[in-house]
């Protein structure tokens, strides 16, 4: 100790001052510079992790789109199957297989397009809880080939995945799975398929779903590549790799390539769950640490999420940083080997006032920077630069300080003068806003697109709700429709015309429903097709938009009078290349590029509602047809059925009556004769008996007048022979005695009965019967 002080009462003061002046110097761009350099390096590290995160979020959006174009397609063509019920039988299988071919063949995604119908649903008969019918469209080379089969007769597969939406009866999205069309190993192709439950009043009908192939978003995830060098990849909700930039990792699971990756991040659950996470873990592909980012992908209305995740090199992110640093301390360096020179200059010069510089110089070295004081400079010579340097330093200082506390609070307008030309340390500041400005501006673009997005995808879904509950009133849909789309295109005016085309020789634009300022208008307007713009419109099948409307086009009415729309947007509504109707809106301000373009998909779906409703309607008119013409038939079939029983009865009944009529006339032809003749007196048929005591044959006495038979030639030109007549016509039976001539020229005398024959009045024999008396007259 006693050296040490010995030696310091030496030393000259100049080379004290270097001493001490030197390396409180150095503490205090130690300390200055560590705050600062420590603040642009977090800041660097925390944007570029921001950046990594937004752009995960950026590529989440854009395989979201393409999986939910594919899915709502499937949805649509789901809830298009909801009317079943009302598809004649004979007609059930084509009308939908049918819907299953467009489906497939207007979708280049779809390798597969299928419905499995519930037996218990479709078959009256059916009553078991098992048991479907599947219709299948699926390509096979360059062809689109059909196959129908009955499944699950035992009972359904616990466990499958139609048994799992069964249960479930939500929308599903299957994992991703091997498929090989054609049967072999090596044309196996990886997809997944998009199931949507079929409901009636609460109960499992059906299910319909693609097959689509995820070959695409293997390319699409080799396209990205954040910073040039990272790269892109795409998991499934089971942690199943759709894309990677190593192509062997497709159709694997994380679990099994990264295991301990995998387990010890909780890849797989946290990706379940749909949660946004980030970490840094070593990754083979760069052969060092990566920053990683997950982004979940939403699938419809599913609770099954994907992840996309944003791979980069923490080598280029540490770069950066690195980079600044270095120029930093090259400066600080600099700093410090001028302000020496100076200090040894001044040295020697330097009295009182290196009291005071040296008090300022503890403060700053502690980094108190708001309080200190900057020296009063009284003289031109050494001291006085080392206090004019000093009392700079302290201003660059605060200056930056204050700048970097601006930036840190987010106030990137905060102004900052470089202390001349070569303030590499002012430079890097400006250049950091700069860079920070252009990451802000462009979070804000996409910020607006994804608002913009979002906003579309609401309005699809809110009008895809109300285009499914008001499908089997077309009246109702349209004014639905036109209200909603008024409200939320915040437009003034609007109206919906359809094609009325029940005379096919005279189609014409119908106004279905119009809206405005909340009060339906109930107005009745026919245009011609080629008419006006709505005409027009409909006509050349393409969107009109206009700027500026004429005066004399249309009014919007309010409570402050009628005024001219600003603009009018018309739009055809359009599926398939076939157009149904146009729909017309007015506004005071104009239609954004993103409202039109709304506007025009919503009005596909729109058509395509139209028509199923017009097919619907169709098909309810055919079906009332059909069971009016099926109860007619029935009760012209029980009237038949009556009709029948009745005739049956009274065939039995005359059976009845016949042979007993018959037993009587065997037993009478022992004792009695028989003769009938009409009343011509004509002889049609006559007994045995007869002719055995006559001795004529019926031969011989078929065709003959009767009166062939009278043993008194007189009696036929007689009144009593007249009054015979009158009686028979009367219908009165005559019992009476009565004497026949045989053909040997006996009389034989008979005592009997003459019974006339009539059919509702009409006269058609007469029946005379007799028992042989005359042996009993003899004696």
């Amino acid at each position: 100790m006693f050296n040490i002080l010995g030696f310091y009462k030496k030393i000259k003061i100049q080379n004290k001052l270097l001493l001490f002046i030197l390396t409180f110097t150095i503490l205090i761009y130690i300390v200055a510079f560590s705050l600062v350099i420590s603040g642009m390096r977090n800041k660097i590290f925390s944007d570029a992790e921001k950046l990594i995160q937004s752009n995960a979020r950026e590529y989440a959006n854009l395989v979201g789109e393409e999986l939910n174009f594919d899915f709502d397609i499937t949805q649509g063509m789901g809830w298009s199957m909801h009317g079943f019920k009302n598809v004649p039988q004979e007609l059930f299988f084509y009308f939908y297989k049918d819907i299953l071919k467009n489906n497939i063949e207007r979708n280049p995604n779809f390798y597969s397009t299928w419905i499995s119908w519930e037996l218990s649903e479709i078959d009256p008969d059916y009553y078991l809880p098992y048991g479907r019918i599947r219709q299948t469209y699926f390509k096979h080379g360059n062809q689109i080939r059909y196959k129908q089969d009955t499944l699950n007769l035992g009972g359904d597969v616990i466990g499958g995945l139609y048994h799992q939406v069964k249960v479930a009866m939500k929308d599903y999205m299957s994992d991703p799975y091997w498929y090989s069309y054609t049967g072999r190993t090596e044309d196996q192709v990886l997809e997944v398929s998009p199931c949507i439950p079929i409901i009636i009043n609460g109960k499992f009908a059906g299910l319909a779903g693609s097959d689509i192939v995820l070959s695409r978003f293997q390319d699409l995830s080799q396209s990205i590549k954040p910073f040039d060098v990272g790269y892109t990849f795409i998991i499934s909700n089971n942690g199943t790799y759709v894309g990677h930039p190593n192509e062997s990792f497709v159709g694997q699971k994380i679990s099994d390539i990264r295991p301990e990756y995998s387990r010890e991040n909780s890849i797989v659950e946290k990706i379940s769950r749909g949660e946004f996470f980030s970490h840094v873990s070593h990754d083979n592909y760069f052969n060092g640490d990566a920053y990683i980012a997950y982004a979940p992908v939403y699938i419809g209305n599913t609770q099954i999420p994907w992840s996309v995740g944003s791979a980069v090199p923490m080598s280029i992110i540490v770069s950066e940083a690195n980079r600044i640093l270095l120029r930093s301390i090259i400066v600080a360096i600099i700093g410090l080997a001028l302000l020496s020179y100076l200090i040894y200059i001044v040295a020697r010069r330097i009295s009182k006032p290196l009291s005071t510089i040296s008090r300022v110089l503890e403060k700053i070295a502690i980094g108190d920077l708001r309080d200190t004081r900057k020296i009063k400079v009284k003289t031109e010579d050494e001291i006085g630069t080392i206090s004019k340097a000093l009392n700079s330093l302290i201003d660059g200082l605060n200056k930056t300080a204050d700048f970097a506390n601006e930036i840190g609070r987010g106030n990137l307008e905060a102004e900052f003068n470089m202390l001349g030309d070569n303030d590499v340390l002012g430079e890097a500041l400006l250049n950091m806003r700069e860079s920070l400005k252009h990451a802000n501006i462009e979070e804000v673009k996409r910020q607006e697109e994804d608002n913009r997005r979002n906003w579309a995808t609401q309005g699809h879904a809110m009008f895809a709700e109300i285009l499914r509950q008001n499908n089997d009133d077309i009246n109702t849909l349209s004014f639905n429709v036109i209200k909603n789309l008024v409200k939320y295109l915040s437009a003034n005016q609007g109206g919906i015309f359809i094609l009325n085309d029940d005379d096919e020789k005279n189609k014409f634009l119908e106004m279905k429903a119009c809206y405005a300022f909340d009060r339906q208008k109930y107005l009745t307007k026919k245009i011609e097709i080629g008419e006006g713009l709505v005409g027009a419109c409909f006509l050349e099948k393409k969107t009109v938009y206009l700027a500026k409307v004429p005066e004399d086009y249309i009014l919007i009415t309010s409570g402050l009078g009628d005024e001219v729309p600003s603009t009018v947007l018309i739009v055809p509504l359009i599926v398939n290349d076939n157009i149904f109707g146009v729909v017309e809106l007015a506004a005071f301000k104009p239609f954004d590029a993103h409202f039109i373009d709304f506007v025009e998909k919503i009005g596909e779906s729109i058509a395509s509602t139209i028509s199923s409703v017009k097919i619907n309607v169709r098909t309810k008119f055919l079906l009332e047809q059909s069971q009016q013409q099926a109860e007619e038939m029935s009760a012209q079939e029980e009237e038949m059925r009556q009709n029948m029983e009745e005739m049956h009865a009274t065939q039995e009944e005359m059976a009845r009556k016949e042979l007993t009529l018959q037993n009587v006339i065997k037993t009478t032809n022992t004792f009695q004769i028989f003769v009938e003749y009409d009343f011509n007196g004509i002889i049609k048929n006559s007994n045995d008996l007869l002719s055995n005591l006559l001795g004529y044959t019926k031969d011989e006495l078929r065709g003959k007048h009767h009166s062939i038979l009278f043993a008194d030639e007189d009696y036929k030109g007689s009144d009593e022979y007249g009054d015979f007549w009158v009686k028979m016509n009367d219908q009165e039976n005559l019992l009476q005695e009565f004497r026949l001539l045989a053909k040997n020229g006996d009389i034989l005398t008979f005592t009997g009965v003459y019974h006339p024959v009539f059919d509702q009045g009409y006269p058609l024999k007469v029946m005379q019967f007799g028992v042989n008396v005359t042996d009993y007259l003899c004696k």
